[in-house]
């Protein structure tokens, strides 16, 4: 995240897991960081949110960035959007979130999000982290106890989406759900680029002295920049990809360089390969992923771009 921390970053523009709280119900862990209120003074403004478009002598792809918790009153639909969405034959989202059963999501997390028994999230943490996750689990929860099964990155998820509930977003009127429900009324063919389990393991598989700084850097961030999550909803909204990714970079750079390349690098470059193929066919094709991925060096935009497509913005 730049400007956002990890924490931002999870929430507004990229992972979905947050999905397994809905799922999970009463249990109030899974994911979605961020830190302050979206702003409400543009709203009046027409969102302008970025949308990309690729063509060659037989296919279209429209490539959408999403921002994955939102509070529900934000006007973000624009009309590119709906006509992409009303052309497209198959739509592409990042993860079935929606598709995966709360005994599905249970078991994931049994197996991705928690410490062995005997372990305690307080155990993992240095004296500075602890005395800080103390103050702000205590601050947000009553205390730590809730949490401490919790491996430090699911801790660090959890929190921020706990962070994001209190400021009126939700995952539910998050960019992919609203979109996705949209296409499957519409009977578009939806797909996905990756998997839910592959998306816990890009988390669960970071050393646990990685997962402990992404805790404290969403820590500190809630401490310190309580505005990070409306900046980067306004930037996102107004379509100023780089101010997004300024923000996104500043955030990232407290981070180890490990998570950038797991959550960005690699996967952009997955992608990239995904949509390539995707363009041998004709037809027309949206693709909806997390906008941190549209903006910035290495981002799927200019990876198609090195691939010889010409990417519009529109």
């Amino acid at each position: 995240m730049s400007g956002a921390s990890w924490g931002s970053l999870m929430t507004n523009i990229q992972f979905r897991l947050r999905a397994a709280a809905g799922a999970l119900g009463a249990v109030v862990m899974t994911i979605a960081l961020l830190t302050g209120a979206p702003s409400t003074a543009r709203e009046a403004d027409a969102p302008t949110p970025t949308l990309w478009r690729i063509t060659d002598s037989d296919s279209t792809l429209w490539i959408f960035g999403a921002v994955h918790m939102l509070p529900p009153s934000l006007k973000w639909r624009r009309p590119a959007l709906d006509t992409a969405l009303a052309k497209a034959q198959i739509v592409y989202f990042e993860a079935p979130v929606q598709s995966v059963t709360p005994a599905g999501y249970a078991a994931l997390l049994e197996k991705y999000g928690y410490n062995p028994s005997g372990v305690r999230l307080t155990q993992l943490l240095d004296v500075d982290t602890r005395k800080m996750y103390t103050r702000v689990a205590t601050k947000l929860m009553g205390g730590v106890d809730s949490l401490e099964r919790q491996k430090p990155w699911l801790a660090a998820l959890t929190l921020s989406w706990i962070i994001a509930q209190q400021t009126g977003a939700a995952s539910d009127a998050g960019v992919d759900n609203v979109l996705e429900r949209a296409a499957k009324a519409a009977g578009k063919d939806v797909r996905y680029l990756e998997t839910v389990e592959f998306q816990m393991q890009i988390f669960a598989d970071i050393s646990i002295a990685d997962q402990v700084a992404s805790l404290r850097a969403t820590l500190v961030e809630y401490e310190t920049k309580p505005k990070q999550f409306e900046k980067l909803v306004a930037a996102w909204r107004s379509g100023d990809d780089a101010k997004l990714a300024k923000l996104i970079s500043g955030s990232m750079a407290n981070l180890p360089p490990i998570i950038y390349k797991r959550l960005f690098s690699k996967r952009n470059a997955v992608w990239a390969a995904q949509i390539a193929r995707e363009m041998q066919g004709d037809g027309v094709i949206l693709v909806v992923v997390g906008a941190g991925h549209l903006v910035g060096e290495g981002s799927l935009i200019e990876l198609l771009a090195k691939r010889g497509y010409a990417p519009e913005r529109m």
